[in-house]
C-alpha cells in the first residue's frame, strides 16, 4: 500500500493513489509532528518565508504512482532573492520509512528554481496531462512577476516535461528536454497570475 502526503495548505490538489484505509477518523493538524508516518507525512519548508505550499499540484508519471509538487514562490535560491522554488516528489513506498516532521528539501527528487530575483516561480502550479506527446504527464509553473526581454512585469510560464526531471532545474537555463518557456506579450501583462490545466 502507498501513502502520499496529506497537506494542510492554502492550496491543495489530488495527489493520486492514497491508502484511505490506513487513516483514522480524525487527524489533528495541531499535532501533526506526532503523527505516525502511516497516518500522514508532514513536509516543512527550509526558511521562514511562510509561503511553502502556497500552490501545490500533482500528476502521474508512467509508473502509476502519484507525484506532488509544492511551490514556495517567496523562496531565494542560487543567489536570487524571491526567485521562487517548486519542489517535486515522486511517489514511492519509501515515504513510509520516514518520521515526522520531514524537511522537504531533504527528500525531494528535484527542485525548479526561478530564473531571476523576484520572479516568484511556483505562485501557480498545475498539472497538464501529456501536452508534449511523449506519453508522460507534464506540468506548468508560472512566474507572473517576471520581466522577460525587458518587458517589466510581463510574466511568463513554463511547461515542464514529466519523467525527465531530477536535481536542480534552473529556469534561467531551461533546456528543450526539460521544458518550454512562454512569455507575456507586453509589460504589465502578469502572464501566469492564474492558470488551470485541462485534460482530454
Amino acid at each position: 500500500k502507498y501513502m502520499f502526503p496529506l497537506l494542510a495548505l492554502l492550496s491543495v490538489s489530488w495527489s493520486g493513489r492514497v491508502s484511505a484505509d490506513v487513516l483514522p477518523a480524525v487527524l489533528d493538524f495541531n499535532n501533526a509532528k506526532a503523527w505516525p508516518i502511516d497516518q500522514g507525512l508532514m513536509l516543512q519548508g527550509d526558511a521562514l518565508t511562510g509561503h511553502a505550499g502556497r500552490s501545490v499540484s500533482s500528476n502521474l508519471n508512467s509508473n502509476g504512482l502519484g507525484e506532488i509538487f509544492i511551490g514556495d514562490y517567496a523562496a531565494s535560491s542560487l543567489g536570487r532573492t524571491g526567485c521562487g522554488e517548486v519542489s517535486g516528489f515522486y511517489g514511492t513506498s519509501k515515504l513510509l520509512s520516514l518520521s515526522n516532521p520531514v524537511n522537504a528539501s531533504a527528500i525531494r527528487d528535484f527542485v525548479v528554481v526561478g530564473g531571476e530575483s523576484g520572479d516568484n516561480a511556483g505562485y501557480v502550479i498545475t498539472s497538464l496531462g501529456d501536452v508534449t506527446g511523449d506519453k508522460r504527464s507534464d506540468f506548468l509553473v508560472t512566474t507572473y512577476t517576471a520581466s522577460p526581454l525587458n518587458r517589466m512585469g510581463a510574466g511568463a510560464f513554463y511547461v515542464l516535461r514529466g519523467g525527465n526531471l531530477s536535481g536542480v532545474i534552473d529556469l534561467r537555463n531551461l533546456t528543450v528536454t526539460q521544458g518550454i518557456k512562454f512569455i507575456g506579450a507586453a509589460a504589465g501583462d502578469a502572464t501566469g497570475i492564474s492558470a488551470v490545466g485541462l485534460k482530454d
